[in-house]
C-alpha cells in the first residue's frame, strides 16, 4: 500500500510541476505575443506616418496643380464664351463690312 501511496503522491507533485511549467510557458508565450503585437503596432504607426508624409509631399502639390489647371481652363472657357457671345451679337452689317 505504501508503494501505491508513494506513486500517488509522486504523481500529484509531478502534475503540479507540469502545471507550473505549462503556466510559465503560457506566460512566456503571452509575453512574446504581446511583444510581437507591439512591434506590429509600431510598424503600422510608421506606415501611417509614411503615408501622411507621402500625402503632404506628393499628393498635395499634384492636387494644387490640378486645381490651378482647372481654374486656368475655366478662365479660358469664359473668355472664349464671351468672345463667341460678342461675335454672335454683332450686327450682320458690321460682319459684312469686315469681310470686304
Amino acid at each position: 500500500m505504501n508503494k501505491h501511496l508513494e506513486t500517488l503522491i509522486a504523481f500529484k507533485y509531478g502534475t503540479q510541476r507540469q502545471a507550473i511549467e505549462v503556466k510559465d510557458t503560457v506566460v512566456e508565450i503571452g509575453g512574446d505575443l504581446l511583444s510581437a503585437f507591439k512591434k506590429l503596432c509600431y510598424l503600422f504607426l510608421i506606415m501611417v506616418m509614411w503615408l501622411v508624409g507621402l500625402v503632404l509631399v506628393v499628393l498635395l502639390p499634384i492636387g494644387t496643380w490640378f486645381r490651378l489647371k482647372a481654374e486656368r481652363d475655366y478662365e479660358i472657357a469664359v473668355e472664349k464664351a464671351k468672345k463667341d457671345y460678342l461675335d454672335h451679337m454683332t450686327c450682320l452689317c458690321q460682319k459684312g463690312s469686315e469681310d470686304d
